[in-house]
């Protein structure tokens, strides 16, 4: 049976498990497969928006093994002290301190407690349904805490997957690229999920 949790590693460190097996994900697919330039650590993937402990890891898994997964910051949190503070990946590649291209947006991101970033969204399903199910629990979570946006990275199908399921995409950008590949950022209005509304679906969706 697919279940969907959200978790974070400060809230609920007993689930680590959960949160470990889709950092592995991602490493599989995104270095291994992909061949992306990223930084790991035996066989897990990992960036500084996962150790600075903020992060909300919404995760598709059957019993223990991860199938999909995606990961979520809120857009006002600034981390760090120093010469380099992080917020999100979108706004840190305009600011020029991660190496993603400069000129991803056409105006200055969001900094508000009402828009939030979906990154590293993985999946190692054929099916498209466990992917949808990731996206729609992360916007039920970020709707019930008062968001109103959700913006999101990644390749100029991801915004087409993202219409198909009955979201209102808007580009924030052109299309850029690097070694990695092409991204597009753009952004969604939070909205009411389908699959969510009904009793037998919803209780497969843990928040710990």
């Amino acid at each position: 049976m697919l279940e969907v949790s959200v978790t974070s590693i400060a809230e609920a460190p007993a689930r680590w498990d959960l949160v470990r097996a889709f950092l592995v994900l991602r490493r599989r697919v995104f270095i291994d497969q992909m061949d992306w330039s990223l930084r790991s650590h035996e066989d897990i993937e990992f960036e500084q928006y996962d150790t600075l402990g903020h992060a909300t890891y919404v995760i598709a898994h059957e019993g223990d093994r991860v199938v999909a997964g995606a990961r979520l910051l809120r857009c006002d949190v600034s981390i760090g002290s120093g010469t380099v503070s992080y917020s999100y990946m979108i706004r840190d590649a305009v600011r020029g301190i991660i190496d993603l291209p400069q000129d991803l947006c056409w105006d200055e991101p969001p900094t508000d407690a009402e828009s939030w970033e979906l990154t590293r969204l993985v999946s190692d399903s054929a099916s498209p349904v466990a992917a949808r199910r990731v996206l729609d629990a992360a916007n039920d979570y970020i709707r019930d805490r008062g968001g109103k946006q959700c913006l999101f990275l990644g390749g100029p199908g991801f915004m087409r997957m993202a219409r198909s399921y009955g979201y209102a995409p808007r580009a924030l950008g052109n299309v850029v690229s690097n070694r990695s590949g092409r991204f597009l950022a753009f952004a969604c209005p939070t909205r009411e999920t389908e699959w969510a509304s009904t009793p037998q679906d919803a209780q497969h969706l843990t928040i710990i």
